[in-house]
């Protein structure tokens, strides 16, 4: 016990993992994808995207690196998740973890197209004319496919988050409004990334729902991983109410 709080030690251990490893996974994404990705990638103009790839490409494989971050720390968060929720509801909590596991295999397969891309911007640099060309398309097609299967992966991940922001709302000692940014962002993944697969036709309507879903996009797993630092794991010492878990 500690200010009032019983704390049930193996929870809260897993706790501290899961909103650690989501809090790192945040930074490395917000670098990889948020400012690297952004900064070499020009969309409609492949031409300039390789000569970006050629020149920047320490920035470039600096992205990489984030992302097999973000990737190690989605493992993390896949099993710890499950440790943490699995006494509310072993059956959800099962799901929760599957479905994250499927999303971070996605992604790992994503990331492997960038990684392709390595040894032909290698060879970009040492030759010329149309196999120079050809090489350069390639690398496209990675970049794109990239996007693609990430796209698909984070349509699993909103129905990650779906389970997840249930899990949430189910257990007493969490707040209920970190439920419902979860619930909200599993819509925003969902719908957004299935309208991305359809293509440039829905662009316009993708941006709308994407300004619209932003914010719950953008804290809601970031407010769960803060609340699992601050208070995972414990219960409090005067309520009346007994709580789903048992202290363990």
């Amino acid at each position: 016990m500690k200010n009032g709080w019983i704390i049930a030690p193996n929870r809260r251990k897993s706790a501290l993992t899961i909103g650690f490893a989501l809090l790192l996974m945040a930074v490395a994404a917000g670098f990889a994808f948020g400012y690297a990705h952004s900064e070499l990638m020009v969309e409609g103009n492949a031409q300039e995207t390789v000569q970006n790839l050629i020149f920047r490409n320490n920035l470039y494989k600096a992205e990489i690196i984030g992302w097999i971050i973000v990737w190690l720390c989605d493992i993390v968060v896949t099993c710890t998740c499950y440790l943490f929720f699995k006494k509310l509801n072993k059956k959800l909590a099962v799901i929760c973890a599957c479905l994250r596991l499927v999303y971070t295999l996605i992604l790992g397969w994503a990331v492997i197209n960038l990684i392709f891309t390595l040894p032909l911007i290698q060879k970009i640099v040492h030759v010329s004319g149309e196999f120079a060309i050809s090489q350069g398309e390639q690398i496209m097609s990675y970049l794109q496919n990239f996007q693609d299967v990430w796209s698909v992966g984070l349509i699993v991940f909103g129905s990650h988050l779906m389970i997840l922001g249930i899990l949430v709302f189910k257990a007493d000692e969490a707040p209920k409004w970190i439920a419902i940014l979860l619930l909200l962002a599993s819509v925003g993944y969902f719908v957004i990334h299935s309208l991305e697969l359809i293509g440039p036709a829905v662009k316009n309507v993708t941006d709308v729902i994407n300004m619209i879903m932003a914010i719950p996009m953008a804290v809601g797993e970031l407010s769960f991983a803060l609340w699992l630092i601050y208070r995972g794991g414990k219960n409090r010492l005067e309520s009346k109410t007994p709580t789903n878990y048992s202290p363990s």
